[in-house]
Order: C-alpha cells, then structure tokens, then sequence
C-alpha cells in the first residue's frame, strides 16, 4: 500500500519528500501508520487538486 501511495501520487505530479512509514508508532501501538510528513505548499495544492478531482469523477 505505501509503495501504491508513492506511485499514485508521482502520477498527478505530487512529492512528499517525508512520505515514510511509522515504525516507532508501529513498534509501540501495534498500528503501522503511513507518515505523510512535511510538503512545499505547492505540492500541497496539487494533492489537493487532485483529491477534488477524484472526489468528483
């Protein structure tokens, strides 16, 4: 699923460069999370487009 997530956004053109997997929460919950991190406000716009334009197909 994480690598989905990677491939998935590289396609509309958006970077997370702190995209990783939570393993400390992990490790201690038992939950793995998926830490989406910091991003540049552009790139948040264009996850956001993105997401409105699924939302709507």
């Amino acid at each position: 699923m994480f690598g989905d997530l990677r491939v998935v956004l590289a396609a509309v053109g958006v970077k997370l460069p702190s995209l990783a997997v939570d393993w400390t929460s992990a490790g201690t919950t038992g939950v793995v999370l998926i830490e989406l991190g910091a991003a540049a406000p552009a790139e948040v716009a264009k996850l956001v487009d993105a997401l409105r334009k699924g939302a709507r197909a």
